[in-house]
């Protein structure tokens, strides 16, 4: 359905383009563009970085990494002071269940 709608969206946008008062050859170009290029086909920067498939779980993974050096580093940096490595995972804690919990939970069918 979304297909015939994208294909009826086109029609009509050449029809509307064929009919305006620009140079002919300027629309010709641009309704040659609008039949051979198919969105999607190009690779955005989100999808070179996390891929196609599932980008969601890929940056929820991301975040989890990102915590866990943080949070490593934090504990390491601040080794002697045992309360303030306690109090960052204290915060820490609740943030990596929170996207650990969303990854698990996730049941969207790809």
């Amino acid at each position: 359905m979304a297909i015939k709608k994208e294909k009826q969206s086109t029609v009509s946008i050449i029809t509307n383009l064929n009919a305006s008062n620009l140079n002919q050859d300027t629309k010709n170009e641009l309704i040659e563009n609008m039949i051979n290029n198919k969105a999607g086909d190009d690779k955005g920067v989100f999808d070179k970085i996390f891929g196609k498939y599932r980008p969601d779980l890929y940056v929820a993974w991301f975040i989890v990494v990102f915590i866990l050096l943080v949070g490593g580093l934090c504990s390491y940096l601040f080794r002697e002071n045992v309360s303030a490595v306690k109090e960052l995972w204290q915060i820490f804690t609740p943030a990596l269940t929170l996207v650990i919990g969303y990854v698990l939970g996730s049941k969207k069918n790809s």
